[in-house]
C-alpha cells in the first residue's frame, strides 16, 4: 500500500459488556469485532492513535488483546477509563501515552476540550459514544469519534479529519 497512515480509534472499552451493550448498543461481541476489524484495516507501518478507555477489564484480559496487537505502532491519550501508569501501557505495546496532543494542527483528546490551544484548529475526542450526550454543549470545532458509529473500525486521518487544517493568520 505504501507508506505510514494514521488511524484513530477511541472507547474500545476492550471486555466491558453492561453499559456498552445497554447504553450504546454495542453487540455483545464488540471487543472480537473491534479487534478484528484494526488487524484487518491497520498496518504494521501504519500509527493507530487510541483516544482513550481502551478497556474495562482485568489486566489479565487486557494484556491478551494487546498482544494481538503488538505488531502495530500506537499511541494512547488516556481516557478516564485507562487507570494504569504511563510505564505500564508502554510496556504493553503504546509508543507514546499522554494526556491530550496536537498533533497536525488538531488537539486529540479523550473527553471534548473546553479550550483549543493556539495551534489547534479543530479538537477530536471520544467520550460521548453515541448517546448524544453533551455536557455544557459542544463547538462547532469539536468533532466527535462514535466506534459505534463507525462500525466498530477505526477511521483514517485523512477521512475522518480530512486535509491537515491549518492556522489562518
Amino acid at each position: 500500500m505504501g507508506g505510514m497512515r494514521y488511524w484513530i480509534i477511541s472507547d474500545t472499552h476492550f471486555h466491558h459488556l453492561g453499559a456498552m451493550v445497554e447504553k450504546c448498543g454495542r453487540p455483545v461481541d464488540h471487543t472480537e469485532r473491534t479487534v478484528k476489524n484494526i488487524q484487518r484495516l491497520v498496518m504494521p507501518d501504519d500509527v493507530l492513535i487510541h483516544l482513550g478507555d481502551l478497556a474495562v477489564s482485568t489486566k489479565g484480559k487486557l494484556v491478551e488483546t494487546l498482544d494481538r496487537l503488538k505488531y502495530l505502532r500506537m499511541w494512547l491519550v488516556k481516557g478516564n477509563h485507562d487507570h494504569e501508569s504511563d510505564t505500564w501501557y508502554l510496556t504493553h505495546g503504546f509508543a507514546a501515552v499522554c494526556q491530550s496532543m496536537v498533533f497536525r494542527n488538531v488537539l486529540l483528546t479523550h473527553a471534548p476540550a473546553s479550550v483549543l490551544p493556539g495551534n489547534a484548529v479543530i479538537n477530536v475526542h471520544g467520550h460521548l459514544h453515541n448517546t448524544g450526550h453533551h455536557p455544557g454543549g459542544l463547538q462547532p470545532w469539536h468533532k466527535l469519534y462514535a466506534l459505534e458509529n463507525e462500525r466498530y473500525e477505526p477511521v483514517l486521518w485523512d477521512r475522518f479529519v480530512g486535509p491537515t487544517p491549518l492556522i489562518e493568520l
